[in-house]
C-alpha cells in the first residue's frame, strides 16, 4: 500500500508530461566535443523527438543548452558541443526521479543517484534559470546506450538537419 502511494506522489509531481517508452526508443546525448564517459558511468541523455522538437521552436544552441541545463545563459557557446545518436531498449534507460524504483511510463527510476544537477526531481531537465524545465530526462550506461552502435555529430549540423536543412553530410 505504502510502495502503491509512493508511486502515484512521484507520478502526480511531474504530472502527465512524462513520455512513454516502450520498446527501443531513439534518445542523444549532448555534451561538450571532447567530454568523455567510462562504460559503466550513466550519461544524461533525453529523446532525440524532444531535442528536435527544441530545435523545430526556433531555439538556437545556447538555447538548447540552457534548456538542458548545461549552461546559465542561452547565449552561443564558444567551445563546440557534440550530439551522438543511440537507439536503445527502455530497459537501458531509466528515469532521474526521487521516489522508489519502479517502472513509470516504461522506464525505471534511477536508483544511484536519485537526482543530479540540472535535473528535475520528477524526470525532466531542468533550465538553468532553475524555474523552467525542458525534456523529459534519462540516464544509461554508455556499455547499453552503444551495444548497437551510435553516431557523433557536431550539435550545430545535427541541429540544421533537425531543422530540415537534409541529412548531415558525413
Amino acid at each position: 500500500m505504502i510502495w502503491a502511494l509512493a508511486v502515484a506522489t512521484a507520478v502526480a509531481a511531474c504530472g502527465d508530461d512524462l513520455p512513454e517508452v516502450d520498446g527501443v526508443a531513439s534518445v542523444v546525448w549532448v555534451s561538450r566535443l571532447r567530454a568523455q564517459t567510462g562504460l559503466k558511468r550513466p550519461i544524461p541523455v533525453t529523446l532525440t523527438a524532444d531535442l528536435v522538437a527544441l530545435v523545430r521552436q526556433g531555439r538556437d544552441v545556447g538555447g538548447v543548452l540552457h534548456d538542458l541545463g548545461m549552461r546559465r545563459t542561452e547565449r552561443t557557446p564558444r567551445r563546440p558541443y557534440k550530439v551522438v545518436l543511440f537507439d536503445v531498449a527502455a530497459t537501458s534507460l531509466c528515469r532521474p526521479m526521487a521516489g522508489p524504483a519502479v517502472a513509470i511510463a516504461g522506464v525505471s527510476v534511477c536508483t544511484e543517484p536519485p537526482v543530479r544537477k540540472g535535473e528535475a526531481s520528477c524526470g525532466l531537465w531542468l533550465a538553468k534559470d532553475g524555474v523552467r524545465t525542458g525534456p523529459a530526462a534519462f540516464r544509461g550506461a554508455w556499455k547499453d546506450l552503444a551495444a548497437d552502435g551510435f553516431c557523433v555529430l557536431p550539435l550545430e549540423r545535427w541541429m540544421d538537419h533537425a531543422r530540415g536543412g537534409g541529412a548531415p553530410a558525413m
